[in-house]
């Protein structure tokens, strides 16, 4: 008798964790972020988070996230890149009398006349203006938007892992606007 095995990691699916990874790196270098900054989330809260969302699993690079970087608070390196904005696995779950994210971005969907299902991943709110989420069945899937004055959604992101870049980015020219920003990997210098 055989023992059970994990099936193999996709090429596509390391390669958008790895990115994730890159890219939080980056981050820690680039804002000067202390190394208890990136706080790890354990499997089980991530899955928490998950179920909360009410999907089957999250899409790789926002899993890796965060397990890597998913607990945010003062001094974290989630308040560092995304600042008030909901993203982290307790927005997601609701608590500390906030309602879960999902919940926030059905209502903001539903003005529009929409609705989101068991594959959309709700993966950043901005109370009021912004819900932007994933569609589940890819890695690094697109990420798409409902946003303030606009009727339907729209892409914001052809990745997960671009979107994660431009959040960093955005948060570097916040801190040193006139600062040069070195991209790790194939990107270019802005």
């Amino acid at each position: 008798m055989s023992e059970p095995t994990t099936p193999p990691v996709r090429p596509s699916e390391a390669r958008a964790r790895q990115r994730v990874v890159e890219l939080l790196g980056w981050a820690g270098r680039e804002l000067g972020l202390a190394p208890t900054a990136a706080r790890a989330c354990t499997p089980e809260l991530v899955d928490a988070a998950g179920r909360a969302q009410a999907v089957a699993s999250l899409p790789a690079a926002h899993q890796e996230l965060l397990l890597r970087a998913g607990g945010g608070g003062p001094g974290s390196a989630l308040v560092a890149i995304f600042g008030t904005d909901s993203v982290g696995v307790d927005a997601m779950i609701g608590g500390l009398g906030l309602a879960p994210m999902r919940r926030t971005a059905l209502e903001r969907a539903e003005r529009s006349g929409y609705e989101l299902d068991e594959f959309d991943v709700v993966i950043r709110v901005r109370q009021g203006r912004e819900v932007e989420y994933v569609v589940t069945g890819s890695p690094d899937p697109p990420v798409w938007a409902f946003l303030e004055g606009q009727i339907d959604p729209v892409l914001r992101h052809p990745s997960f892992t671009e979107w994660l870049e431009y959040r960093v980015l955005r948060a570097v020219k916040r801190r040193y606007p006139l600062r040069t920003v070195h991209f790790p990997g194939p990107a270019t210098v802005r």
